[in-house]
């Protein structure tokens, strides 16, 4: 017999996740007293009835022990105890065993199967509106109830919504135990309760011709997205189009059918959950409106040749403006002033007059139709036309425009009244009996790049038009002189040093170049003032040329000087005149420098003189003194002469 723990036949029920429990199995076992065991092992398996048979498969363990470490994972697992012995004399082998069977079972996962539809108020065809909750894992779910959002607890696993209330939403929760574990599990399940799709179609509507019809236009709905909803449209001629946009081109009645479609929560149409309704939109012709004006006491209104729908009058005429529309129906008229942005109401009915117009008349005027019968922007119609009262344009051009040679030079046709329908520029014959030329057509302003002087001449402007065919052509021409000229210049010629010394003399000249340099006029300016000839400083000018000399530079004559020219003769006041400047520095003063140069001439010469005298007596002294030690044999009296004349000698130098 075997003897394990857990015993023999041992059922465990064990949820994924848990700790083994018990973590180690024993075994012992012996078949009879003359048998002899051979071995005790464990094996996955179960060996229940395997009577003398050998296992095939491999141990677990080859001991009487086994050891779980780790956690449960899912499934059946069958654990046997074997056995094996011998009898005493080695003749026969029996096997015996004890199995023990954990079942291990999934976390108890719950879920919930919906039934019907949550609609308020609402019982569709007897489907009244269930949850059902289940164990989605495995093992045997008892115990149910379901907690509402109210904290109210009912047993069981359905739960019933007859009818569904809008106060039923919520979120709730569904109990279970697991029989063979005791574990508990739930789910929380989000019940919507959707209202009700209503179908709000006016009985009719009314478009124009043209119009593209919608009939979602016309849908007003309660619900969310799992209201669906399809139309189909009956035309006038019978024939149907699914689709919720149709673009009219007859006239008649056209019918949409909407559908009303709920679905489950799974996306799918739910049975016997449909509403249907219809609206007519009647189209009728779009109101057009035509506009005309006519002339008062004799004045005519032209027809403009620049622009369609463009109407021309002479200053003083009075007319008047009429709109109409034909379509018969009942329609409202406006007359509305344009201009720009801004819109002026002009009058409320089909006609108005304007009298002795001048320019504050022009403008553009918009005639206004509107249907109010028109579920659409094609209810009003819009018709304008330009008014023009028609001043022949004359021409004002300057006698003489002057230009600079080099630079841009632009000739403007400038005219009072109304802007002409043509420009042409000519340049008229020079003396030498060059042809008059066309230079230019369709623009007012004449530009000449990068002007020379031969550029200067007379050019001519013409202007043409007619405003309309009943109304005379008109032309007229006006000419300009163009004189092109040379800008004035100015450069400087340093005859001293840009950087003077004070006491020192200063001199610079200014050059005057352009068009008339003789009757140019020169200056020098310094600290905003137009120097003048004075005791220190000399101005004179020769030629061109303007100098200006500083006998001697004092320190407050550092500073920047400006020599400006003038030419009277350009034509451009703005350009008439020219500059250009010149910085001077002063380092030091001239008469410190002089001062320091003669002391050290002096000093030096002094300084040479008595070096030099210094020199000779030292020369002298030693000269004699060797003569001395020389002769010094020969006489004794002679060294005391000798000391006595040098002795004098030297006294007499002293």
């Amino acid at each position: 017999m075997v003897t394990s723990t857990p015993a023999n036949g041992t059922v465990l029920s064990r949820t994924v996740g848990d700790a083994f429990n018990p973590a180690v199995f024993q075994c012992t076992g012996q078949i009879a007293t003359f048998w002899l065991p051979l071995q005790i092992k464990w094996v996955l398996g179960d060996l229940t009835n395997a009577g003398l048979a050998t296992p095939s498969f491999g141990a677990l363990s080859v001991s009487n022990t086994l050891n779980f470490a780790g956690q449960y994972e899912g499934g059946e697992f069958v654990y046997s105890c074997v056995v094996t012995s011998t009898s005493e004399n080695n003749a026969a082998r029996r096997v015996v065993s004890s199995s023990i069977t954990i079942n291990v079972y999934s976390v108890p996962t719950g879920d919930v199967v919906e039934t019907g539809i949550p609609i308020v108020d609402t019982d569709l065809a007897g489907q009244m509106y269930r949850i059902q909750c289940i164990n989605a894992g495995n093992g045997t779910a008892t115990s149910f109830s379901w907690i509402s959002p109210s904290s109210v607890v009912t047993g069981g696993d359905t739960l019933v919504f007859s009818p569904s209330l809008a106060s039923d939403q919520g979120t709730y929760t569904c109990r279970f135990t697991i029989q063979e574990t005791g574990r508990q599990g739930n789910h929380e399940f989000d019940v919507v309760i959707y209202e009700t799709p209503v179908l709000s179609l006016p009985p009719q509507r009314v478009q124009a011709t043209g119009d593209t019809l919608s009939c979602s236009k016309y849908v007003v709905t309660r619900g969310d997205r799992r209201v669906v909803l399809n139309y189909t449209w009956t035309l006038p001629n019978g024939q149907t189009f699914s689709g919720d946009a149709v673009t009219t081109d007859t006239l008649g009645n056209y019918t949409c059918s909407v559908t009303n479609i709920i679905l489950d929560r799974a996306g799918a149409p739910a049975s016997a959950s449909t509403a249907t309704d219809t609206i007519v939109i009647t189209v009728i012709p779009a109101p057009v409106a035509n506009i005309a004006i006519t002339g008062v006491d004799g004045a005519v209104v032209h027809l403009s040749n620049r622009k369609n729908n463009t109407f021309v009058v002479l200053p003083g005429a009075s007319a008047v403006f009429n709109c109409s529309e034909a379509s018969g129906s009942d329609v409202t008229f406006q007359w509305v002033r344009v201009q720009g942005t801004a819109r002026t109401v002009v009058t409320s009915s089909t006609m108005f007059t304007l009298s002795n117009v001048g320019v504050a008349q022009e403008g553009i005027y918009q005639c206004e139709v509107t249907n109010p019968l028109i579920d659409s922007a094609s209810r009003t119609t819009a018709m304008a036309a330009e008014f023009d009262v028609f001043h022949e344009p004359a021409l004002t051009l300057p006698e003489t425009q002057y230009a600079i040679i080099g630079e841009q030079a632009q000739l403007t046709c400038t005219f009072t009244g109304d802007r002409p329908d043509n420009f042409t520029w000519s340049r008229l014959p020079t003396a030498g009996g060059s042809a008059m030329a066309v230079v230019q057509t369709n623009q007012n302003v004449l530009t000449i790049s990068n002007l020379v002087r031969e550029d200067s001449g007379q050019y001519m402007c013409e202007i043409a038009g007619q405003p309309a065919n009943t109304l005379p052509a008109y032309s007229s021409s006006a000419t300009v002189q163009l004189v092109a000229q040379a800008a004035p210049s100015a450069s400087i010629s340093l005859i001293s040093p840009q950087t003077g010394l004070v006491g020192r003399a200063f001199e610079v000249a200014c050059t005057a170049a352009g068009e008339t340099p003789a009757m140019t006029t020169i200056a020098w300016e310094f600290g905003g003032t137009t120097l003048q000839t004075s005791e220190r400083l000399t101005v004179s000018r020769v030629g061109n040329t303007l100098t200006l000399a500083i006998a001697s530079l004092g320190r407050t004559d550092a500073g920047t000087y400006t020599c400006r020219v003038t030419d009277p003769t350009i034509g451009l006041p703005s350009r008439r005149t020219a500059s250009t400047t010149l910085l001077l520095d002063i380092n030091g003063s001239s008469e410190e420098v002089s001062d320091s140069d003669n002391t050290t001439i002096i000093v030096g010469v002094v300084c040479g003189v008595v070096g030099l005298i210094l020199l000779v007596v030292l020369v002298a002294i030693v000269y004699r003194q060797w003569k001395a030690k020389k002769e010094a044999g020969a006489s004794g009296e002679e060294n005391l002469t000798y000391g006595r004349v040098t002795s004098n000698n030297g006294a007499g130098h002293q």
